[in-house]
């Protein structure tokens, strides 16, 4: 080796010691944010809850709230999760809607105190404890609810906490599962699924927060540019607001219930050929939620539902997938989407949300171990 080559190969070190030092530090940056993010989700809605008016205090024979909350995220089986769970001989739906909400639609100001929300909040305990608790309590099983308002169930949960009679105890015996999800696919899948109202136009629609191929553009090239353009466009910057809250939710729920208490699953351990194997998610649920594993109903957990392939009547959960070997099946069971020319996502693209999500990719890993994603850590 020349004297040449060998200053060459310790500048070439150094500089692969300067990246892998950049490397770190931005690691460690970006998970003390992620943190940051978790605790400061909780004290906002602490110090919300803390403000809340004396004549919104609930009674003390209030005591009616689902016993297993589903949390999130939408677009990564939460109402085939619900399905299964409400299946099952010892759970029933808390309601006979899926999504039991205070605030389905999302139009309540969570950012601030203010009456309406403090108002809607009560209204909503008491109704379930007027009209729901004699409904379920008759039957001794444990209820299921899958509000995905995110904002919401912070502050359902700080409301209960603060104000409920023998609240420690009344938490103490609930549980909280989370949907997650293939970072790229979980940003990938509503972006062709949703309506986006800063970007497209105004029309009739049959469900006004859908996308329609009659009304609306969609395509891979697109959905990379969005991302690209980051804060630089309203949805870009909405994605990426949703791509910085993807881990986010796990943790701030981990500092309210304990880890003990939440139950992480992911998406992928639910298709019908994995769902039911050893130590999967059946088996998971069934520790997790203490229910007899063999009692789950079959015919439920190897199907699936609201996929995607049409616009209207292949979507919500009532709705079946077909896993068949015709090639419109399949689709309905990949990737891809009608509304985006049924063209997967750039290659590009994934690895470019995996750069942005790896950090937090590692962070859960390091809490719940089989939530891995290849790409992304």
């Amino acid at each position: 080796m020349s004297r040449r080559e060998s200053v060459e190969d310790r500048d070439d070190a150094a500089k692969k010691r300067a990246m892998d030092l950049e490397s770190a530090k931005q690691n460690r940056i970006q998970r003390e944010q992620i943190v940051e993010n978790s605790l400061g989700t909780l004290h906002h809605f602490e110090r919300l809850v803390n403000q809340t008016p004396a004549q919104f205090f609930p009674p003390q024979h209030w005591h009616n709230f689902p016993d297993v909350w589903i949390l999130g995220y939408a677009k990564a089986g939460t109402s085939q999760l619900y399905k299964i769970l409400t299946h099952h001989p010892e759970l029933q739906a808390f309601n006979p809607r899926k999504e039991f909400c205070m605030d389905p639609g999302g139009r309540l100001n969570y950012s601030q105190p203010n009456e309406k929300l403090y108002s809607s909040l009560y209204s909503f305990h008491e109704f379930m404890n007027s009209n729901i608790s004699k409904q379920v309590s008759a039957k001794k099983k444990l209820t299921v609810n899958a509000c995905l308002n995110i904002e919401e169930m912070f502050l359902q949960y700080m409301y209960i906490r603060k104000y409920y009679f023998n609240a420690s105890s009344y938490l103490g015996h609930k549980k909280f599962i989370i949907m997650v999800r293939d970072p790229a696919d979980l940003l990938f899948s509503p972006y062709n699924f949703f309506s986006i109202p800063s970007f497209d136009i105004i029309g009739e629609r049959l469900i006004a927060s859908w996308s329609y191929e009659s009304l609306d553009y969609r395509s891979p090239e697109l959905f990379h540019e969005l991302i690209v353009s980051g804060s630089k466009s309203l949805h870009g910057k909405s994605l990426m607001g949703n791509l910085g809250g993807l881990f986010v939710l796990p943790f701030t729920w981990i500092h309210l219930v304990g880890h003990e208490n939440l139950l992480v699953l992911k998406n992928e351990d639910m298709l019908p050929e994995t769902i039911d194997r050893r130590g999967g998610l059946i088996e998971q649920l069934s520790r997790f939620l203490c229910i007899d594993q063999d009692s789950f109903n079959s015919k439920i957990v190897k199907s699936r539902t609201n996929c995607n392939d049409g616009n209207t009547i292949s979507r919500g959960m009532d709705t079946k997938c077909i896993n068949g070997s015709k090639e419109s099946d399949q689709r309905a069971l990949s990737s891809s989407y009608p509304i985006s020319g049924n063209r997967a996502m750039l290659s590009q693209t994934r690895k470019l949300i995996y750069m942005i999500a790896a950090e937090a990719c590692r962070l859960i890993k390091e809490y719940y171990h089989h939530v891995v994603y290849d790409g992304c850590r």
